[in-house]
């Protein structure tokens, strides 16, 4: 099984929890902010990533990109020959990133299933609401969200990939999820959040 996840920490944790997992791949390209229209063009990724996350060095984004190349290019070579488990959660890099491989695998007979997780977990009772994945103790809690696995059908993957274009025909430099849903929005939309 091919394991995709869009988040550094998610990935982590994956990789903590051992034998319950396939082969762990995070081809994420930070998608949800820059320009999308080619998003295999490494200067444009360059230029929307936020350098912070990778110490402020250019080796260090150089070595990131390299290993989500490559995670992509397994991805694509061993798609129709392992289930893959997409591991998704609300936020809006994540969400294009789903939506991103959904275009990618478009012509690729595969076997998909979707991990949602969600915005907090109930265990025995108690709630726990992660700000990030890595921050969950995955033991017990990813048994738990295993049982909700969804397969995925090919009509749904189609629909995700149109979903992916539509963004890519808007031209917009930023994406952020409102209601559930991924919207194309205006350069300044987090603005009021940070000045508040």
């Amino acid at each position: 099984m091919l394991e995709i996840c869009f988040s550094s920490s998610l990935q982590g944790s994956l990789k903590a929890f051992g034998g319950k997992v396939g082969t762990i791949l995070y081809p994420c390209f930070g998608l949800s902010y820059g320009d999308i229209s080619d998003p295999f063009c490494k200067e444009t990724r360059k230029q929307a990533f936020d350098i912070q996350q990778y110490g402020n060095s250019i080796d260090a984004f150089e070595n990131k990109w390299q290993e989500m190349s490559k995670d992509l290019s397994d991805l694509t070579s061993h798609c129709e020959e392992q289930v893959i488990r997409f591991w998704v959660d609300p936020t809006a890099d994540s969400i294009c990133g789903f939506l991103f491989l959904a275009d990618v695998l478009r012509d690729k007979k595969i076997d998909a299933r979707l991990m949602w997780l969600p915005a907090w977990i109930t265990l025995q009772d108690a709630m726990e609401l992660p700000k990030e994945w890595g921050e969950v103790v995955l033991t017990e809690k990813l048994s738990a969200l295993l049982d909700k696995e969804i397969k995925v059908p090919k009509l749904y993957m189609e629909y995700l990939s149109d979903e992916w274009r539509r963004l890519q025909q808007d031209h917009a430099l930023l994406r952020a999820t409102i209601n559930g849903n991924i919207c194309s929005v205006p350069d300044d939309f987090y603005d009021h959040f940070i000045k508040a």
